[in-house]
This record gives structure tokens, C-alpha cells and sequence, in this order.
């Protein structure tokens, strides 16, 4: 099997390939599942390069999208690899899960250039050492993905 990241595995669900192809754990295309009334959600983030150490800033921050990469039975498989909205009137936000997943591309400190470029000053902001180690995607903008445990409550619908 090759190693695909999360965000490979969308692109593939989305050009038409089998979810079965696609599963790594029970109902996910992760290596971590989840169990009944729990959904794991990766959100999608672009951010201009110039804001980007600002930790207020990036509080602030909306994800560009937010897909549905684990479920708790098969009968919500046409979720996975969708784009989903979340209903927040259910609650804050649920546990970040981004530092454990192994497949995931495009962490925060990823796009950042790694541990060595980030250097974390007394009030909490990221200073960058070297800005051109920072990835940017097509659009000239730092992109990186969060990975959330969230209920399926907090689900509002799926765009399809």
C-alpha cells in the first residue's frame, strides 16, 4: 500500500476512486478511528505569509474548507473525503488531533519551515528565522491543515 497523506486521498475521492482503495483504519483515512457519535475533521487554512506569526491572527482565522476524514460506522462512508459544514452552537472546538496523525501534510509548523525556523517570543507570537523557508501554496499563501475530534452532532450538513 502506498502511503498516501490526507490531503492526497481527498484529491483522489474527489477524481472518483473507490473509498475502499482509500480506508487505512476502520472508516478512516487515517490511521487513528473513531467511535460512536465522534467525527474526525481536517480543516483547510490559507493564510497571507505577512500575518502569519500572529497568534491572534491565525485565533481568528476561518477555514477555507473543512472535510470529514474519519466516521464512526460504514453507513456515513458517502461523508468521507466530503466538505462538511459545522453547526458551533453545539459547542467550542473539539480536541486537535494534528500532531497525531501521521499522514497529514501541511501542519502549521510545516508550512512554517519546521521546528528550527519557528521561534516562539514571550507573548505567545511565532517569530520566523529565514521567511523564504516558508511553504507557500499556488496562491502565495501559507496553507496548513488541522485535524479535529469533533461530535457528530456538530455536523450541519455536507456539501456535496
Amino acid at each position: 500500500m502506498i502511503m498516501r497523506t490526507i490531503q492526497e486521498k481527498i484529491e483522489s475521492l474527489k477524481g472518483g476512486e473507490a473509498i475502499q482503495n482509500l480506508i487505512e483504519a476502520h472508516c478512516s483515512l487515517c490511521n487513528i478511528a473513531t467511535n460512536d457519535g465522534r467525527v474526525l475533521i481536517a480543516s483547510r487554512y490559507e493564510v497571507s505569509p505577512l500575518i502569519v506569526t500572529s497568534g491572534k491572527e491565525l485565533d481568528r482565522a476561518v477555514p477555507k474548507a473543512v472535510y470529514c476524514i474519519a466516521v464512526p460506522a460504514d453507513r456515513y462512508y458517502n461523508m468521507l473525503g466530503q466538505e462538511v459544514v459545522l453547526d458551533l452552537s453545539y459547542g467550542g472546538k473539539g480536541i486537535s488531533m494534528n500532531t497525531k496523525i501521521k499522514n497529514n501534510d501541511l501542519r502549521l509548523i510545516d508550512a512554517l519551515g519546521g521546528e528550527e525556523n519557528v521561534t516562539i517570543g514571550d507573548g505567545g507570537d511565532a517569530n520566523i528565522n529565514d521567511r523564504l523557508k516558508l511553504i507557500l501554496n499556488d496562491n502565495d499563501k501559507v496553507e496548513f491543515w488541522d485535524v479535529t475530534l469533533v461530535s457528530m452532532n456538530q455536523i450541519g450538513g455536507v456539501v456535496y
